[in-house]
């Protein structure tokens, strides 16, 4: 029987090059949990891609192995623990992979460890920096639950002409075979996911999809290019028995909704959110949503199901920059999709952008002002990234931008002017007590079963001595309590955290 192994990658886990590393330490100095969470609590949310993968290639007979978080110091024990039982094919995630450097040394151990096992890559990442190909033996391009079985099965008789859609190689002559794209499988198709295969705790969060594709037109994102502009939905029925059956074989109740706009079409996802509701499980939910597509009734049902955040892409203050990204909503729209929030209790995370073609230091002026006018409950502000597989990245004369990636320059600004903007706009925030932590701060503290509203309150302590002991707000009158419980936290942090299947060492 072939043994096969599932590595997932890990956000964070490398610095990938210099712009990214200088980034990483300006986002640790400036945001001082990430050092925290990057060192400490376990990976992000169980993903739902790897957990359908591997129970496909489980389901057809093969011996299969997941290690999350694999290029994760505190993971390298396991990872050669697996590599021990000598996989005959290693597939490798490239989710959360930015730079080809973060992947090689993971490569170079799987191939010193079993040079004789082949590798397989797949996910966005390989869209996006074509580069990451070459470290592969074959690349699955695009969604993988159909090609990865027949691709194996190739794998397994040793033929050497592979015409699977969706798989990349090099053959044996040099030349590379890239066959036409993989096809798209109807969603109610896919297996419910065996969440026993990652090694996770109940009380956490899980992703799940809804739905894939995005009909939006935002130019620096890469989600059109990778499940493409046509939408695919599940059920709401199929939907509801996977929500069902998690709870009752798993005892899975929270989720993040990976869908990229969870939100449109406005009619489905209030009619998913009010039949949730309906099988009285006690149900969390974490989504990706438009803020224009809020609605008032949308927003009571988010209350009824059980939704504690939502992530929305806001990008920009400036309604001249906003109409360049072709974000489709302006400002104004932003200040009533957010104000239908209030009083809710669910969390609104603001995403940010810094630099996009056109930036200017007025309109980043006026994105600070209106991240601190509008101040959500969380914000994350970036550096924008110039990608390949984006609309801007494969137009980039029409942008007048050159580069790729977090090294560019355009007409108003580059990349290191932005990257100064950007630290004085966390500055700003700082200053004005917005928050300003990312989602995978959040989400992380569910793997050790705090709440969200319990993180964010930590996470904002912990912003208020940093932005104190910085210089950049005056000592509070409860200052050493604050410390205390700060100190305090860390260390049930640490003990939950060394507590996790994560850490926890054997197989």
């Amino acid at each position: 029987m072939m043994r096969v192994l599932f590595l997932g990658d890990s956000p964070k886990a490398i610095p990938s090059c210099d712009r990214l590393f200088q980034m990483q330490k300006l986002e640790w100095e400036m945001h001082p949990s990430l050092g925290l969470i990057s060192n400490i609590l376990p990976p992000h949310p169980a993903l739902h891609a790897v957990a359908i993968l591997a129970t496909i290639i489980r389901n057809h007979g093969f011996e299969v192995d997941v290690l999350e978080g694999a290029m994760h110091a505190r993971q390298r024990k396991k990872l050669c623990e697996y590599l021990a039982k000598q996989p005959d094919v290693v597939c490798i995630s490239t989710t959360f992979i930015l730079h080809a450097d973060q992947i090689k040394p993971l490569i170079a151990i799987v191939r010193e460890r079993v040079p004789q096992c082949k590798i397989i890559l797949g996910g966005p990442g390989l869209l996006d920096r074509s580069d990451l190909r070459e470290w592969g033996d074959y690349c699955v391009l695009g969604e993988g639950e159909e090609c990865i079985v027949p691709l194996l099965r190739a794998i397994e008789g040793g033929q050497e002409n592979i015409s699977i859609p969706g798989v990349w190689y090099r053959a044996k002559n040099g030349h590379i075979v890239e066959n036409p794209p993989a096809i798209s499988m109807v969603m109610d198709s896919l297996p419910l996911p065996d969440w026993s295969l990652l090694k996770r705790i109940p009380d956490e969060y899980f992703s799940i999809a809804t739905q894939r594709g995005c009909r939006w037109r935002c130019v620096y994102c890469t989600y059109p290019h990778n499940e493409g502009y046509k939408l695919r939905y599940r059920s709401i029925p199929n939907l509801l028995d996977e929500i069902r059956a998690n709870y009752d074989k798993f005892g899975i109740r929270k989720y993040i909704i990976s869908d990229s706009t969870f939100n449109h079409p406005q009619d489905r996802c209030t009619e998913f959110l009010e039949q949730a509701a309906k099988l009285s499980l006690p149900l969390e939910f974490w989504a990706y949503a438009r803020v224009d597509m809020m609605t008032p009734r949308m927003a009571e049902a988010m209350v009824c199901a059980g939704v504690k955040c939502l992530f929305f892409g806001l990008e920009s203050g400036d309604d001249r920059i906003l109409s360049k990204m072709k974000k489709g909503f302006t400002t104004e729209q932003i200040r009533k999709g957010i104000r239908m929030l209030d009083g809710t209790g669910i969390l609104r995370l603001g995403s940010w952008i810094v630099g996009f073609p056109g930036e200017t230091m007025e309109t980043v002026q006026n994105t600070q002002n209106f991240i601190i006018e509008v101040n959500c409950e969380l914000n994350a502000i970036q550096l924008f990234s110039l990608l390949d597989s984006a609309a801007v990245g494969q137009r980039k004369e029409s942008f007048h931008v050159k580069g790729s990636h977090v090294e560019w320059q355009h007409d108003t600004m580059s990349s290191t002017d932005a990257a100064w903007h950007l630290e004085a706009v966390l500055s700003a925030c700082l200053r004005n007590r917005v928050s300003v932590h990312n989602s995978g701060d959040l989400m992380r503290f569910q793997t050790i079963g705090w709440s969200f509203h319990r993180a964010h309150d930590f996470l904002r302590t912990v912003q208020l001595l940093f932005s104190v002991e910085a210089g950049l707000l005056p000592e509070p009158a409860d200052w050493n309590r604050k410390k205390s419980e700060v100190s305090a936290a860390f260390e049930e942090i640490k003990k939950l955290s060394a507590l996790h299947p994560f850490y926890q060492t054997g197989i």
